[in-house]
């Protein structure tokens, strides 16, 4: 410790001392040129250059004459820089001193009754402090002589100690700087260099306001969410918090100090509990966030999972997340596997992962055992239509889409249309398993499938729609023939027989129509002139007109998509002949067909219309077996007609088809020659035929859907028929009994 009495004798020889290592590294620290008056005009300095940190001590203490202990060696172990540009009075050499201790991690405290100071670590400031620092005392005189390094005292008021410790905490010195509570008295004990002892005293009156009373509002709703709303006002306080230190957060977590934020038990309003000040401010959050949000409407793909179940989850999600005005929107489109989604941005997203957690499935899933029971189809054909399709998929590349990819609704399916045809299950198999197994139980007519559960449940939805009832339909044929025919003969047969002498001759003109002088066979007008030895003549005349008609009505039921074919033919048998070089046999050779062959097929559309796909063959004898010369018979000779085509009548109405007509003519002459062409006179030497047929075909096609679930319509249809046929139906006749 250094006693100096005269300030500028001691400085001078200070700077003496020290001038040659100064001088070495050019700094200066030089005195001002002396004032015409020493007792008007303070002494400056300018110091620049570098310098030990005790020799710093020793020249400011010097020149303020400033008793100062402080360890010699540690200081003079440290070297600062000092470029100060401009020259420094007494007040600015303190001041001086003091910023470069605390740069170097030293405090100055003052000695409990004594006017020496003291340098030491500021981490050993506190301990080292005499005692508490008056407010009032802190604020005067900042640039004198003295300690640096205070301990404070404060009272709080309203604020919570530790609520105030971590507000401030940040502004102490690290590792020196201290502040704690007092008990539970509300006192605050801060120590740490002055200027930051004085900005934390500013914070805490800002802090330490006055209690703000908390008052409770209700704000209803009219377009969001109470939790969308909440959501977004509580993100803007939590900025204002970041930017306004004064609104740091409390203890609680709230986004501001006694501010809290609930939602109404029917989500449609707000409840604030928040401090008067604050209710303006968060009000007005509310209502700009009270906005309707735009809806959108998108597809998520199904990937395969069912989509009624899908659909399903989906809107219990959206229910639970949208106000009651709104109503969403979901339609499933089978064929793609697709649902489309009418909801917010926000609830897009939230079908997005809703789907995604589904499909991911929980984790360590195995297969299982799945057994379909096939009631209306055959569990065969049905399990091989689902090897297709896993076959299909197998084979498939995969197609990712957005999720969130922009779509329109598919329109929907006309009122009354049939599901799709067994085996159009396009689209349905998606994101299944490689390891799926598909059996057959034909005893029970199940279909045995080993795979996992998201398959199975695939698998499970799409024989569901497959094995279906098929409605049936009643086909009622009706054939209708009619035949029309006129033939017409005319012919004269002369005889005579003249005796010249010994001589007799005979002359005629004979076709066939008598015997001789005699009438014999034929039928018509006939008439003879007969002259036994001289002359016979016979007249016959004859015409023959037909008009026919066959009916036939044949009815058969037939499953909707099945055929159903009618076939009434006749057989006629032939002969063939086996040669060898000794003998001969004749054996049958088989049979030719002639009739009439009807199949229709029907398909059952949009509104109980139907498609029918007929084919009509029609054939027909149109003359007789002739045997060949060596025995053996040839069969008839036949002619054969169809059409086909398709037509679409409504349920329960008949269509006619065919008008397939057949003109046969004929006309022969027999007649003697040169004397049969004579006109008029030629009637006599001739006989005349003419014929003419005409065969026309009709078939009338009548469809009607039977769709009851017990067969009643079918039993209603047959009982006309069975009592035509004198057959008992076997049901039971009720009869009422009249109860008195």
């Amino acid at each position: 410790m250094h006693r100096h009495n005269d300030a500028i004798s001691s400085l001078i020889a200070v700077v003496t001392s020290i001038g040659a290592l100064l001088i070495d590294v050019a700094p200066s620290i030089a005195q001002a040129p002396p004032p015409t008056s020493r007792e008007t005009a303070p002494i400056s300095f300018t110091l620049s250059g570098d310098i030990k940190l005790d020799q710093l001590v020793e020249l400011i203490s010097t020149r303020l004459g400033v008793s100062v202990e402080y360890p010699q060696r540690e200081l003079a172990q440290r070297t600062v820089t000092l470029r100060l540009r401009r020259p420094l009075d007494d007040r600015d050499l303190w001041r001086t001193l003091t910023l470069v201790l605390e740069g170097q991690g030293y405090a100055i405290v003052s000695l409990r009754g004594s006017d020496i100071l003291r340098i030491v670590p500021a981490t050993q400031a506190p301990n080292a402090a005499p005692g508490f620092t008056d407010r009032d005392e802190l604020e005067s005189h900042p640039d004198s002589p003295g300690s640096n390094f205070v301990s404070v005292l404060v009272g709080l008021r309203s604020a919570s100690p530790a609520a105030v410790s971590s507000a401030l905490q940040p502004l102490l010195t690290p590792q020196a700087g201290q502040i704690k509570a007092v008990g539970e008295t509300g006192l605050m004990l801060i120590s740490d260099y002055r200027g930051r002892v004085q900005r934390a005293l500013e914070l805490i009156d800002r802090l330490d306001a006055p209690p703000d009373p908390i008052t409770r509002r209700t704000i209803p709703l009219q377009s969001s969410t109470a939790n969308r709303v909440i959501e977004s006002v509580q993100l803007v306080l939590t900025a204002e918090v970041v930017a306004d230190p004064t609104l740091a957060r409390a203890a609680t977590g709230a986004v501001s100090p006694g501010v809290q934020l609930l939602p109404t038990p029917d989500d449609r309003g707000v409840l604030i509990l928040a401090p008067e000040s604050r209710m303006a401010r968060i009000t007005e959050l509310i209502e700009q966030f009270d906005v309707a949000e735009r809806f959108v409407t998108r597809a998520h793909r199904g990937g395969g999972a069912p989509l009624e179940d899908l659909a399903e989850s989906v809107r219990a999600l959206l229910r639970s997340d949208s106000p009651e005005s709104f109503t969403p929107r979901i339609i499933t489109d089978r064929l793609t596997s697709t649902i489309y989604v009418t909801a917010t941005e926000a609830q897009q997203q939230l079908v997005d992962d809703l789907i995604a957690e589904i499909l991911e499935g929980p984790a360590g899933v195995g297969t299982s055992l799945l057994a379909l029971e096939i009631r209306n189809r055959d569990a065969t054909e049905l399990a091989e239509t689902l090897r297709e399709l896993l076959e299909i998929n197998q084979r498939a590349d995969p197609v990712v889409e957005p999720a969130n990819a922009q779509a329109s609704p598919p329109a929907s399916p006309a009122p009354g249309a049939e599901t799709a045809a067994p085996g159009d299950a396009s689209g349905l198999l998606e994101g299944v398993g490689e390891q799926v197994t598909i059996s057959v139980d034909t005893s029970t007519n199940s279909i045995l499938v080993v795979a996992d559960p998201l398959t199975l449940a695939q698998v499970e939805s799409i024989v569901e729609r497959l094995d279906r009832r098929q409605p049936q339909v009643m086909i009622e044929l009706t054939l209708v023939s009619l035949d029309e025919g006129d033939a017409l003969d005319f012919g004269v047969e002369l005889t005579g027989q003249f005796v010249s002498g010994q001589t007799t001759f005979d002359l005629a003109s004979l076709f066939g129509l008598g015997a001789g002088t005699a009438i014999s066979g034929g039928t018509g007008f006939t008439g003879s002139i007969i002259n036994p030895g001289d002359f016979n003549a016979v007249v016959r005349a004859l015409e023959a007109v037909n008009a026919g008609r066959s009916v036939s009505s044949p009815k058969t039921l037939v499953n909707n998509n099945a055929t159903a074919t009618v076939r009434g033919v006749s057989r006629a048998p032939f002969t063939s002949l086996n040669a060898s070089d000794t003998v001969a046999t004749t054996s049958l050779g088989g049979f030719e067909d002639a009739g009439t062959t009807v199949s229709v097929t029907p398909h059952i559309t949009a509104g109980d219309h139907l498609s029918l796909e007929y084919s009509v063959e029609l054939s027909a004898f149109t003359g007789e077996s002739t045997s060949t010369g060596d025995g053996g018979v040839l069969p008839p000779p036949s002619q054969q007609n169809s059409f086909d085509g398709e037509v679409t009548i409504p349920d329960g109405y008949a269509v006619v088809l065919g008008g397939l007509e057949t003109r046969r003519t004929g006309e022969s002459t027999t007649r003697v020659p040169v004397l049969g062409e004579i006109p008029i006179l030629g009637l006599l030497f001739s006989t005349t035929s003419e014929s003419e047929t005409i065969s026309r075909f009709y078939i009338i096609i009548k469809a009607t859907v039977l769709r009851a679930p017990g067969f009643e319509d079918l039993r209603l249809l047959g009982e006309r028929d069975l009592a035509e046929a004198g057959v008992d139906d076997g049901f039971p006749v009720l009869s009422p009994i009249w109860l008195d």
